[in-house]
């Protein structure tokens, strides 16, 4: 997963490898504002429709949650496809 600012996108995307090549999800919570959400409508390999939405929390100021969700029903029910946490290593003193 990579965070992109692109030319034909106001604010930020989150981009995803997918088996269909690379998604792109728009960032649909306000500018700077906690957390951060970025969403978008997909069609599975199965040819569903689903809606994904990313979910960035900051912890403290060394590390921060990411929650991927996936609903198949238009968002009325979600369910959580990845939830990790990222925390900053330490430098090592050279």
């Amino acid at each position: 997963m990579w965070l992109a600012r692109l030319e034909h996108v106001e604010g930020w995307v989150q981009l995803f490898e997918s088996p269909a090549g690379i998604r792109e999800f728009a960032q649909i919570s306000p500018a700077d504002e906690f957390p951060v959400v970025f969403g978008g409508d997909v069609i599975l390999r199965s040819g569903d429709p689903a809606r994904f939405r990313l979910i960035v929390t900051p912890v403290d100021s060394a590390s921060h949650t990411r929650r991927l969700e996936m609903s198949r029903d238009g968002g009325a029910n979600w369910s959580v496809i990845l939830d990790y946490t990222y925390r900053r290593v330490a430098t090592p003193a050279i």
